[in-house]
């Protein structure tokens, strides 16, 4: 059994929560103000403010440059995270969809400028997959007056953080980073640190058990998706209506509501200091996988382009018969994303307006490229996808 994606658990998870719960520094601690500091640094940016969670980071970013949310517009990504719409509707804020670039999955940049008004505030501009986002894109917004606002939430050790006025990350269960959900905001601008750090203050300490819950959850699915249980795997795998029900059921389990966010704990930061010691081996390391994959196919199978800076967070591959190829990573007990189930379609009602996200939607599928790929698991996955028609869309956003 090969998952898509596999939680990133540090070894000593366990022992470093009954032993901080001991000496009693769990919550609050040194190691909070060491890890904002040391991940500034490696992000090559002043300062740096720890988050319950990606969306508690961006929910500040917005409340401190959005004056009024009738009017102001912020740009969103067609194609990104269902949990960003589902924040910006539930605070009422105004938003516009971008279309994506099908060959890059990033922000496209005709649409973009296609669709600013004078209304325009935020672009928020999202580094999907560990893609960075085009400089045309960025340019664009720095030059009609619009905040640009990061989204590095794939893009741990790649070439961002710092090419607009604030940036956030997320360290999820799945991210390059994960300790047990949080984030963290990035910024040279004093003013909006200054306002993250009053609403840290104001937030509630988390409870204990509710932390220890979500470390066990972590662990769950990586026993349910492990070798112990590779019967069960194996039939949950062929069955796409109960794995998405099992891992939207751990994500309510481990995740905050998107009102009620707490503050960044002492043990979070303790076992975040050490995944970002390690970052540039695990980027390292995915990256070697990758380019593995990559001498394997043959001509015909394409896949999203990477450039200089980008981080493998996520490999896609283009197919014109994502379901069929799919069933047939399955049935080698082989997990795969296609389309919705890797990404949100925003604009899910009118797609046909967004050429580049329909296409993501038809034909991306997401392969494993995570630690515990071995090089008997890429052979194989190239196989599979050598005999499937992967494609690459023309200019007209078809698969040909």
């Amino acid at each position: 059994m090969i998952v898509r994606r596999r939680n990133i658990i540090h070894k000593g998870a366990l022992y470093g929560y009954i032993s901080k719960w001991i000496s009693n520094s769990l919550i609050d601690g040194e190691y909070i103000d060491k890890f904002e500091k040391a991940f500034a640094g490696f992000a090559n940016i002043s300062e740096g403010v720890a988050t319950s969670c990606g969306i508690h980071a961006l929910s500040i970013i917005l409340e401190f440059f959005i004056k009024d949310r009738k009017n102001d517009e912020i740009y969103v990504p067609a194609y990104t995270a269902k949990v960003i719409k589902d924040f910006l509707d539930l605070n009422n804020y105004r938003y516009k969809l971008i279309d994506i670039d099908p060959e890059r999955g990033t922000m496209d940049a005709r649409d973009f400028e296609q669709k600013i008004t004078s209304n325009g505030r935020i672009a928020l501009i999202t580094h999907l997959f560990g893609n960075v986002c085009s400089h045309e894109v960025i340019n664009l917004a720095k030059k009609n007056g619009l905040i640009v606002v990061e989204d590095c939430a794939h893009a741990h050790g790649a070439s961002v953080g710092t090419l607009g006025d604030a940036a956030f990350y997320s360290f999820d269960h799945c991210k390059l980073i994960n300790t047990f959900t949080g984030g963290i905001l990035l910024s040279e601008n004093m003013e909006l640190i200054k306002f993250a750090k009053m609403d840290l203050a104001g937030r509630s300490k988390p409870g204990k058990i509710k932390l220890l819950i979500k470390i066990f959850s972590g662990l769950l699915e990586n026993l349910i998706f492990g070798k112990y249980l590779l019967p069960f795997s194996f039939w949950i795998l062929r069955h796409e209506k109960y794995l998405r029900k099992l891992k939207s059921s751990i994500n309510f389990i481990r995740r905050d509501n998107l009102k009620t966010f707490h503050r960044f704990t002492n043990f979070q930061a303790c076992i975040g200091l050490k995944q970002l010691e390690k970052l540039d081996r695990t980027n390292t390391s995915r990256y070697s996988k990758y380019k593995r994959l990559l001498n394997h196919f043959n001509e015909n199978v394409k896949f999203l382009k990477k450039t200089n800076g980008d981080v493998i967070y996520y490999m896609i591959v283009l197919s014109k018969h994502a379901p069929n190829l799919k069933k047939d990573l399955a049935d080698r007990g082989i997990d795969s994303g296609i389309g919705e189930s890797i990404m949100y379609p925003l604009a899910k009602k009118s797609l046909k307006q967004y050429p580049g996200t329909l296409l993501a939607i038809n034909n991306y599928v997401q392969i494993p490229i995570h630690s515990k790929v071995k090089d008997s698991d890429i052979e194989i996955i190239a196989q599979i996808i050598n005999s499937s028609s992967g494609q690459i869309p023309d200019k007209k956003g078809k698969v040909v």
